[in-house]
């Protein structure tokens, strides 16, 4: 019983560890990178964590078969606690300065941070684009094992192969395109640090629809590759957005902020609703009660490239502000 604690207890750490690691780095990506590479770096950023997530999903399986899962779980936290150490010796922390250029020594408290941030319009839209975007991605990836199950007839196995495969591609791929793509852009026009997300909310509300509508199994699983593709190709400008409207002081709580927003919103509701809608539909004579309730929860896609969108409008009148 008392492992089961210990379980607990450990997921919370590596849950508070996460928490805090996105927006501090973000932070020092930003000092370190000119505005303009910014969603460059943090595309490479996530680049980096879905090529881990990818490996871990596909070695640890079979380490713990022959390790058995504590010994796992060691191999897999050491390097960790080694790169930590690493980071703490050769990355060096850069001093920030105010926007005259002033060393920083504020003591703003968290509150008088997010009031001095929603008074950006644009921000307000980053806010809401992301975390519907976080809504109906979520929703996606937490649910179509189940609907390759109940519509395609896939077991347990087949799904871990032929849906982790496809998707885990693609999150990578999204990633990595999505930090080159957006930095040509960008390059051009500060503003597409808002368009791009938009057009990436697009492709994804239209992906996923094939994904659920297709008949056939190998189109559907191209479509989901896509999928993956456009559920990451904008995380490097989101947070490149958020981080340009932001004083260098105040960049990591900005980014915590939306986080904090998406997670609650976006992470904790949209899964939760595409269940719920699943099982009042079922009591309705549809055939495929999950793929209707998918299709729905796939609507907010549309409403984070409107915010994007509606967002970009004002962007650049908010970095000279």
């Amino acid at each position: 019983m008392w492992f089961c604690y210990e379980l607990l207890a450990a997921r919370v750490a590596v849950g508070a560890g996460e928490a805090g690691c996105f927006p501090a780095s973000f932070s020092v990506l930003s000092d370190y990178f000119k505005p303009s590479k910014r969603a460059f770096a943090i595309g490479l950023f996530y680049f980096a964590g879905f090529i881990g997530f990818t490996f871990g999903l596909a070695f640890t399986g079979a380490l713990a078969e022959s390790v058995g899962w504590r010994l796992t779980f060691l191999v897999v936290g050491l390097p960790g606690i080694l790169l930590a150490i690493g980071l703490k010796l050769l990355v060096k922390e850069p001093k920030r300065t105010t926007s005259d250029g002033s060393q920083d020594s504020s003591q703003d408290g968290l509150v008088s941070v997010i009031k001095k941030l929603v008074k950006k319009r644009s921000y307000i839209h980053l806010v809401l684009g992301y975390t519907f975007f976080i809504f109906s991605s979520y929703a996606m990836m937490l649910w179509l094992p189940q609907f390759y199950n109940r519509v395609h007839g896939l077991d347990s196995s087949e799904i871990g192969l032929y849906f982790g495969m496809t998707l885990g591609l693609g999150l990578v791929t999204g990633s990595f395109l999505g930090a080159i793509l957006s930095n040509k852009l960008i390059a051009r026009s500060r503003v597409w640090e808002m368009r791009f997300p938009a057009l990436v909310s697009i492709m994804a509300f239209v992906v996923f629809g094939i994904v659920l509508m297709v008949p056939s199994l190998p189109l559907s699983l191209v479509a989901c590759f896509f999928g993956g593709i456009a559920s990451t190709a904008g995380l490097g400008p989101n947070f490149a957005a958020i981080q340009s409207l932001t004083e260098p002081q105040h960049r990591a709580t900005s980014s915590a902020f939306v986080l904090f927003v998406s997670a609650i919103v976006g992470q904790g509701f949209g899964p939760t609703l595409a269940g719920v809608f699943s099982d009042v539909l079922n009591n309705t004579e549809l055939a495929h009660p999950l793929k209707i309730s998918l299709l729905i929860v796939s609507i907010p896609f549309i409403f984070s490239a409107i915010h994007n969108h509606l967002g970009s409008k004002s962007f650049l009148s908010d970095l000279d502000k």
